[in-house]
C-alpha cells in the first residue's frame, strides 16, 4: 500500500467518526419524554394537605378522588396541582390552580391509578418546578371484588355483623370499609369503587349539593343503598328527603315500639331472648313493604332506576339482633351475595370490543371487490402482453429490462396512492357513548369511548368542554398492565388532552366520563299475568334507533321511534331466552345489513351490547330496561386547528316505571333469589340455576319491587338438569310428604329420601311386549331411593 493510499484511508476513517459525533446530538433531541418532569423546588410559604377519598380505596380504571387543602403565604402563584404515580410511569392528571398571596384553597382532584400502586404523588407545579409535594396512601382492589361501605356513628355495632354474614366460599368476599359523609366524592364518576353503602345514625344533611346528586346518580346507575335505624329516631333521615330526590321508600312520622314477631319476614326464627325494639315507622309511599307493624310500615325496599333503596327502621345492633343466624339473616337478605359481575356499572371490567369498534370509522373499508378486480387485470394485461406488443412493434424487446421495473414502480405508486385516496385524508373523530339514566331525569352518567384517525403521524390538542374526565381505555392497562400515557389537564371550564399522539393510519382511543343529556321518555307499562303491555312515547326532539325494551328474559325490538311519537309495547315475560341467544342477536338478528354505512352502525352497536351484556346475561329484573340508539356525537370534542369529519353512535339506558295488575304471575326471571344461610361445600346460585353439592341451603324467593301487597296462591317449583323448562304458573299439584316421611329438621340430610315412589300413571296400559328395564344398584343414577342419600341429581325441597 502506498503512502497515498494511507492517507486517503485516514481521512476517510476520521469523517466517519466525525460523522457519528455529529449524529449524537441529533439523536439525543429526538429521544424526548412522552410526559415532561418537572424538578423539585422547595417553598416554604407553600403548605399542602391531600387525602384520598372513599378512604383510599381504588378499583384499577375507577377514579379516584384525591381531596386537596392549599395555602400559601408568599408571592402569587399560578400553576397546576398534579397527580403521578410514585413510580412516574402512567399518565398525570393536572388541574389549573391560581394562588394569590394568602390564598387557602380546597380542591379535588381525580385520577386513574395504577395496578396494585400503594400510593401516589400530588405536586403544585409552576412551569417546570416542583414547588410543592405530598405522597397519599392507596389501598388498590381487584376489579371483582364487591366493597361495601359502611358510614354509621358507631360502625363496631355493625360491622361484626355484617363481616359475618358476607363470608361465604363460594362467593368472592366482600371488602367491608368504614367512611365518613366527608369521604364521599362530589362527582359521581369516582363512586365506582363502592358497589353498596350502608348508612346509620348520621345526619344526611351533612352532604352537599354535590354529595347528594352524586348519590342520586349513583343509584340510578345500579348502586344499592341500605339505611338502617339506630338511636337517633328519624332525626337524621329527614336530608335524604330533598326535593324531587324520593329517596325513601316510606315517609318516616315517628318511632314506636315493634313487637320482635313483626321482625319475623326480615331476621326469620326468633331467639329466646327475643324482645320489643323500637323502631322508626311511618307510611308507605313507593315500593314493596318488608316489615309492618300494625299499620306502620317499618321495613320497606323501592327500585331507584336500576339501583335499589332499603330502609330498615330499626337497629340491626340490638343485642338480641345482632349475633348468631338472626343476624345472618337479615344481612343476608340486606346484602345478597354477588354472584355476577361485581363492579358497580359504572366501571367495566372490561372495554376491548367498545375500543376495537372505534377502529371501524367510515372512510377506513376495504376497497370495492370490482376495483381491485380491474387494477389486477389491468396491471397484468400491460406488464405483460401490452408491454410485448409495443416493444415487438418497435424493435425494442431489450428494453423489456427497463419498462417492466418501470411498470412495477407506476403501478405500486398507483396502487399507494389508491390506498390512501380510500384510507382517506382528513382527520376523524369516533365517538362511541354509553348514558345511563332514570325516567324522566333527562340526564344520565356518560362514558364516552373517543377515537381519532389521523393519516399522519402527528399530536393533538384536544378539548373537551364541560369537564370530562378523561383516561386510557380500561382494557390497555388490564391486558398489558402498562399504558401509553396522558397527560391530562382539568379547566374551569374544558379539559385538555395535551400532546395526544396519534400513529400514521392509526385510530387512537381514549375515555371521556362526565354527566351527559338523556332523552326524555315516557312510558306506560303494566304486568298482567306475566305479560308487559303498554306504550312507549319518545318526548325528546330527535330519533331513537334499534329500541329494545329488556324485562324479564323477554325483550321487544322497535325498529325506531320517532320525536312525538309512540309505540305499543308486549313481553311475555314468562317464556325468557328458550334458545339462550345472546341480547345482541335478539335486536340485530343474526345478518349484517350489506349498506356499508348502516353496516357500520350496526358492527358498532353489536359490540357494545355484547361487551355490556356478556353472553347468557340479562339486565336486572326490578325494572324494565330500556336501550335506545341515536346516531352522532355525544360530547364536543375540540382538536386545535382542525376541522376534522365526526361520526359517532350513543346507547341510552334508561330505567322505566312498572305498575302491576291485582292477579299476577311473577316468572323465574322476575322473581330475585337470596340463598339465607348453607351448610354445604359449595352453594351457589345466579339468574338461571342454582347449585348445591351434599348439604343444605335455604333460599328466599321475593318478586321484583312494586308498591302494595298481594296473597300469594301458588307456587311453581322445576327440577331439571340443565335443560331449558317453562314456568308459567299452571303446574301440577304436589301434596306435601306424610309426616312420617318428612326428614329430621335439624339435620334433614342425614336420613333424607326421596319421597315415596311416584305411582304408575293409571291412563297408560303397560305394554306385555316391552322390554323390561334390568334392575339397578341402589344409590346410582336411575337406581331407587337409599336411606340417608338424595336421588342423583337432584335435590328435596321443603317450603
Amino acid at each position: 500500500m502506498d503512502r497515498r493510499s494511507t492517507r486517503v484511508n485516514r481521512i476517510v476513517a476520521a469523517a466517519f467518526a466525525l460523522g457519528l459525533l455529529a449524529l449524537q446530538p441529533a439523536t439525543l433531541v429526538l429521544a424526548e419524554s412522552p410526559l415532561p418532569s418537572a424538578s423539585p423546588q422547595a417553598n416554604t410559604d407553600i403548605t399542602i394537605e391531600a387525602r384520598a377519598l372513599l378512604g383510599g380505596h381504588v378499583r384499577p380504571g375507577a377514579w379516584t378522588a384525591i381531596a386537596v387543602h392549599v395555602t400559601n403565604s408568599g408571592p402569587s402563584i399560578d400553576g397546576e396541582l398534579r397527580i403521578g404515580s410514585a413510580q412516574g410511569t402512567t399518565s398525570q392528571y393536572g388541574l389549573e390552580i391560581q394562588l394569590p398571596t394568602d390564598a387557602n384553597k380546597e380542591v379535588t382532584l381525580y385520577a386513574q391509578t395504577q395496578i396494585f400502586g400503594s400510593r401516589i404523588n400530588v405536586e403544585l407545579v409552576s412551569g417546570d418546578q416542583v414547588i410543592a409535594s405530598q405522597q397519599v396512601q392507596i389501598r388498590s382492589h381487584d376489579a371483582y371484588s364487591p366493597i361495601v361501605a359502611v358510614i354509621a356513628e358507631r360502625p363496631e355495632g355493625l360491622l361484626p355483623q355484617i363481616n359475618a354474614a358476607l363470608v361465604n366460599p363460594n362467593f368472592t368476599t366482600p371488602t367491608v370499609i368504614t367512611l365518613t359523609a366527608a369521604d364521599l366524592p362530589p362527582r359521581v364518576e369516582a363512586w365506582a369503587a363502592i358497589d353498596r353503602l350502608v348508612w346509620q345514625d348520621v345526619d344526611a344533611a351533612l352532604l352537599s349539593d354535590a354529595q347528594t346528586e352524586a348519590l342520586r346518580l349513583w343509584l340510578g346507575a345500579g348502586g344499592q343503598l341500605v339505611i338502617v335505624g339506630g338511636t337517633t329516631g328519624r332525626g337524621t333521615l329527614t336530608g335524604f328527603d330533598v326535593p324531587d330526590a324520593d329517596l325513601l321508600p316510606f315517609e318516616p312520622t315517628g318511632t314506636i315500639d315493634v313487637a320482635a314477631s313483626d321482625l319475623v319476614p326480615l331476621v326469620g326464627a326468633l331467639p329466646a331472648d327475643a324482645a320489643t325494639t323500637p323502631a322508626v315507622g311511618g307510611l308507605l309511599r313507593r315500593g314493596t313493604i318488608l316489615a309492618r307493624s300494625g299499620d306502620d310500615v317499618i321495613a320497606a325496599q323501592q327500585p331507584y332506576g336500576r339501583g335499589q333503596v332499603t330502609l330498615i327502621g330499626f337497629n340491626p345492633a340490638e343485642r338480641w339482633l345482632a349475633g348468631g343466624a338472626t343476624a345472618s339473616a337479615l344481612w343476608h337478605r340486606l346484602l345478597p351475595p354477588v354472584t355476577g359481575q361485581a363492579l358497580n356499572p359504572l366501571q367495566l371490567p372490561d372495554d376491548s370490543q367498545i375500543v376495537y369498534a372505534l377502529q371501524n370509522v367510515p372512510q377506513v373499508a376495504l376497497p370495492p371487490i370490482e376495483q381491485l378486480f380491474v387494477l389486477l387485470v389491468a396491471y397484468i394485461a400491460l406488464i405483460g402482453p401490452i408491454n410485448y406488443i409495443v416493444l415487438r412493434r418497435l424493435d425494442k424487446r431489450e428494453w423489456a429490462w427497463i419498462t417492466i421495473p418501470a411498470l412495477v414502480v407506476v403501478f405500486a405508486v398507483g396502487s399507494y396512492g389508491l390506498g390512501a385516496s380510500l384510507k382517506g385524508s382528513d382527520v376523524i373523530v369516533n365517538e362511541v357513548g354509553v348514558i345511563r339514566a332514570s325516567q324522566g331525569s333527562g340526564r344520565g352518567i356518560g362514558q364516552i369511548y373517543v377515537g381519532i384517525y389521523s393519516p399522519t403521524r402527528r399530536s393533538f390538542q384536544v378539548s373537551i368542554q364541560g369537564g370530562a374526565l378523561l383516561s386510557n381505555p380500561i382494557s390497555q392497562v388490564q391486558q398489558t398492565g402498562s399504558e401509553q400515557p396522558l397527560d391530562v389537564l382539568f379547566g374551569s371550564s374544558a379539559s385538555h388532552l395535551r400532546n395526544f399522539e396519534v400513529g400514521f393510519g392509526v385510530v387512537r382511543g381514549f375515555r371521556a366520563e362526565a354527566p351527559a343529556d338523556a332523552p326524555q321518555i315516557e312510558s306506560d307499562l303494566h304486568l298482567a299475568s306475566g305479560r308487559l303491555q303498554g306504550t312507549l312515547t319518545n318526548r325528546s326532539d330527535s330519533t331513537l334507533e334499534n329500541i329494545a325494551i329488556v324485562f324479564g328474559g323477554g325483550v321487544a325490538v322497535l325498529d325506531s321511534l320517532e320525536a312525538g311519537k309512540s309505540s305499543t309495547i308486549d313481553i311475555d315475560t314468562t317464556t325468557g331466552n328458550q334458545f339462550g341467544y345472546a341480547l345482541s342477536e335478539q335486536i340485530f338478528g343474526s345478518s349484517f345489513p350489506r349498506d356499508a354505512a348502516t353496516a357500520r352502525a350496526v358492527y358498532t352497536r353489536r359490540a357494545v351490547i355484547d361487551q355490556l351484556f356478556n353472553y347468557g346475561s340479562v339486565p336486572s329484573a326490578d325494572a324494565p330496561l330500556l336501550l335506545a340508539w341515536h346516531s352522532g356525537s355525544v360530547v364536543d370534542v375540540d382538536l386545535a386547528g382542525e376541522t376534522p369529519n365526526r361520526v359517532g353512535d350513543a346507547l341510552y339506558m334508561i330505567s322505566l316505571g312498572v305498575s302491576l295488575d291485582a292477579n299476577q304471575v311473577f316468572a323465574d326471571q322476575a322473581m330475585k333469589r337470596t340463598i339465607i344461610a348453607t351448610d354445604a361445600s359449595q352453594a351457589w346460585g345466579d339468574s338461571g340455576s342454582l347449585n348445591l353439592s351434599r348439604g343444605t341451603m335455604t333460599i328466599e324467593n321475593r318478586p321484583i319491587s312494586f308498591s302494595g301487597t298481594f296473597t300469594a296462591t301458588a307456587l311453581e317449583i322445576a327440577l331439571t338438569q340443565g335443560e331449558q323448562t317453562s314456568l308459567a304458573g299452571k303446574g301440577s299439584i304436589v301434596e306435601p310428604l306424610p309426616a312420617d316421611q318428612q326428614p329430621d329438621q335439624d339435620d334433614p340430610v342425614s336420613n333424607s329420601s326421596a319421597g315415596p315412589t311416584p305411582s304408575p300413571d293409571p291412563n297408560i296400559t303397560p305394554d306385555p311386549n316391552a322390554t323390561p328395564i334390568p334392575p339397578v344398584k341402589p344409590g346410582v343414577p336411575g337406581g331407587p331411593d337409599v336411606p340417608g342419600q338424595m336421588p342423583f341429581g337432584l335435590p328435596a325441597l321443603q317450603l
